[in-house]
């Protein structure tokens, strides 16, 4: 069986030959389908991600922890999941803190959590995976196309919700009961970008993403479908402020201590800053 190994913390990758996974009681058997890069992956590539760890013993892990498959098997009494599109789940809590027992492995306290292709657990980027019921949720057929998004649109709905939760500390909905009046801008118009965006829009923030250069067609695309407002900030944010007003939110996809620092003076009083990923130490 193929697959895409890599070794961390050394930058490295290649794809090996390695044996077929065998199906174990209570366990399902998995054909991948789709595997999805995303900026974890090359920082592991890379040697550069910190986190990054084989299992204990081993000097090879394989990579991949966004994927989607279908059941080719399953062991007793899990046969009607076969035939069935899955996505896979890629945290794995400690077993022992009460998030992890409660099945919220994100807000791990011990940091024992493993993670498909990132630390201490094989990914998902092989020809075939055996996993536990447990791990995986089911794709309708009509989302095959983006349901592989389903795991980091995941963590932004935490952040989204992470940001109402902290902001209960007052008033903060409009006299409606709704956002409507709130305003947020985005940094960033990658896939993480415009995932959030759709989903400030759908809590009624009134939305305007940005970047530095000028959109590429597809984001134009897909700007004008979800009625999100674009802003080339290249020459900074005055313009843009003198328009909107000072901003609500701010959710920073791209880890830049740069770009974050030149937006906070145009922030609200009692707005909220939310950092999506983390700089690399100099």
């Amino acid at each position: 069986m193929k697959a895409v190994l890599v070794s961390p913390p050394r930058p490295d990758v290649r794809i090996g030959d390695i044996p077929e996974p065998r199906l174990f009681d209570r366990g399902i058997y998995i054909r991948i389908l789709w595997t999805e890069i995303c900026e974890t992956d090359r920082e592991i590539v890379n040697g550069v991600l910190p986190i990054a760890s084989t299992s204990p013993g081993k000097d090879e892990m394989i990579l991949g922890h966004e994927a989607i498959g279908v059941v080719e098997r399953a062991s007793k009494g899990l046969e009607d999941l076969v035939g069935r599109y899955v996505i896979l789940v890629s945290r794995r809590g400690c077993g022992r803190c009460l998030n992890c027992l409660a099945g919220r492995a994100d807000y791990c306290e011990t940091g024992g959590f493993v993670e498909a292709g990132i630390k201490e657990l094989d990914g998902f980027m092989a020809e075939y995976v055996v996993d536990d019921p447990r791990y995986i949720v089911e794709v309708p057929r009509e989302l095959l196309d983006v349901a592989v998004l389903a795991q980091p649109l995941s963590d932004l709905e935490k952040s989204i919700e992470s940001v109402l939760i902290t902001q209960r500390r007052m008033i903060w909905s409009c006299e409606d009961g709704t956002y409507r009046c709130r305003k947020a801008i985005v940094i960033g118009t990658g896939p993480i970008g415009m995932l959030v965006s759709m989903l400030l829009k759908s809590y009624g923030f009134r939305v305007t993403i940005v970047n530095r250069r000028d959109l590429y067609p597809h984001e134009k695309n897909v700007l004008s479908k979800i009625g999100v407002k674009f802003y080339n900030s290249s020459n900074g944010y005055e313009e843009l402020y003198k328009e909107t007003g000072p901003f609500d939110v701010v959710f920073d996809t791209t880890a830049k201590p740069s770009v974050i620092k030149s937006v906070l003076r145009f922030m609200n009083y009692n707005s909220i800053l939310a950092l999506f990923g983390f700089a690399r130490a100099p």
